[in-house]
Formats: structure tokens, sequence, C-alpha cells
């Protein structure tokens, strides 16, 4: 996880610096000076200053927007060749990028522990709707819709907290009838992650990535005002997170959610005999 944030930070950060470098900042000479609470310019080298009137922002941000976009590149280029020498360094500790490094034998003893313990630990969808999209097989085989998903039900498992993916969960919502009453029905919900706390509590994590879709954005709305009909409220039962369309998942912002306010409440499921 570590590396993929790191790699993504690596890539933004050479894309704001080629940008900045696009401009081609002028070479100027002149720097900026202040006395009193007032702005004055010069040449470097000379003693000799010229006041400029308060009045005059766009000249101070002109003289001012130089030497604060120079800084900016200076640091960009710093931060990408300490990234690029991490990079270089930094290993991945998921299961399957562990095991390949281990003798064959270990990593038979693992596969064949897996095949023989996995039913009782991977609990797939139960959802029924657009079953299709279900394509992505993560490394305790269970499979999911969306790359976001992937990446928070791989935390999840590195942290050994045992979850639902797409678990039924059966609520009371108020359905408006052709006439305009208004009366109560049971339904099925389906939220991306069950996770059972160590009180017993069920806890439901929904992950929003396309609320650029009116559709989507319609479920997701439904889908929360039955939340709050059933007493089902964040944070205490419900965690939310969002990812716009091809904007790149906060992983760092991911794991402190979960290192702060799942994992404290949860048995670990995955400690070391």
């Amino acid at each position: 996880m570590l590396r993929r944030f790191l790699t993504q930070e690596l890539e933004f950060e050479k894309k704001t610096l080629a940008r900045l470098k696009s401009h081609k900042l002028p070479q100027s000479k002149v720097i900026l000076v202040s006395a009193g609470g007032f702005f004055y310019y010069k040449n470097r080298g000379e003693k000799k200053r010229t006041y400029i009137p308060r009045k005059n922002t766009r000249q101070i941000w002109q003289i001012a927007s130089v030497r604060f976009y120079r800084q900016k590149i200076i640091f960009l280029e710093e931060n990408i060749s300490a990234l690029e020498k991490v990079l270089l360094k930094l290993r991945d500790y998921d299961d399957e990028s562990v095991l390949s490094t281990l003798p064959k034998v270990y990593r038979d003893a693992v596969e064949y522990v897996r095949s023989r313990d996995m039913s009782n630990k991977v609990h797939q969808s139960e959802n029924p709707y657009n079953r299709e999209d279900l394509t992505l097989v993560m490394s305790n085989g269970l499979i999911v819709r969306s790359r976001e998903e992937l990446i928070i039900a791989e935390l999840l498992i590195s942290l050994g907290i045992e979850f639902w993916y797409e678990k039924a969960l059966t609520v009371t919502g108020s359905v408006i009838l052709a006439d305009g009453s208004v009366i109560m029905r049971e339904m099925t919900i389906y939220p991306d992650f069950t996770i059972k706390l160590a009180d017993g509590t069920m806890f439901y994590w929904e992950h929003c990535g396309r609320l650029d879709l009116e559709k989507y954005r319609d479920r997701f709305m439904e889908k929360m005002k039955l939340y709050a009909e059933n007493g089902i409220f964040a944070p205490a039962r419900l965690l939310i997170t969002t990812s716009g369309k091809g904007e790149a998942i906060n992983i760092p912002a991911l794991r402190d959610l979960v290192m702060n306010v799942i994992l404290p409440r949860c048995k670990i499921t995955n400690k070391p005999e």
C-alpha cells in the first residue's frame, strides 16, 4: 500500500514540476524587500530601492511569484529525487509479495492451509445486483467490483480484520404509495463492508466511487436514508468514504480511518499462534 501511494505521489509531483517548468519563469534580477511594514523592490546587488504602493498588488505578486515558484521547483526536484531513492529500497509486504521471497515448501504450505481454511474466512458477495461486475480477485480469493473496494479489502485483511463483502442486511424503510400515504416495509440492502466489532455490534462501511453518476447517486442517497431510518449513524456504526471519477483513492487517509475508527474496536483474527 505504501509503495502504491508513493508511486502515485511521485507521478503527481513529476507532472506538477513539468507544468511549472513549462511556464519558463523570467530571469529577473529584481528582488523584494520590506521596511517598516512597506514593500520595496530593487535590483540584486544594488542599494537603491523603489517603493511599491500597497494597492499595487499585481506588481508585488509579479516580483514575489518568481521567487515563490523557483522555490517550489527546488522542493519538487528534491522530493522527486528522494522518492525515487526510497522506492528503490521499499518492499511490498502484501501476502503474495512476502510469499514470493520464501522457499517453495513454505509457499506450498501456505497455499495448502488457504485451500483448507478459506471457505470459513472468505465471505463472497450476496448481492444479486449486476453480478457480472464482480471481476477483481483479491489475494485471499474474494471477488469485488472495483479497484477502490479491492484496496479497502486488502487493507482490512492486512490488519487481520474479518469482514463480509456485500452481506445482506434486512432493514425497514418508508415507502410512499400512489395515494400519498406512507407505509413501513422490510427490504434488503447490501453494505459494501460489514465488520463485527468486539462487542458484537455490526459496523458498516460504504465506499462511494461514482457520485458523479445520477443513478449511482440516487441509489446511494436512498441507502443513506435507510441507514438513518434504522438507527445506523456515522461514526458509531457507519463509515462513509468517497472518490470521484479518475481520482486516486487516498490510501493514507483510509489507513488512518481503519487504524483509529475500526481497529481499536475489533478482534484481530490473524495473530500468529
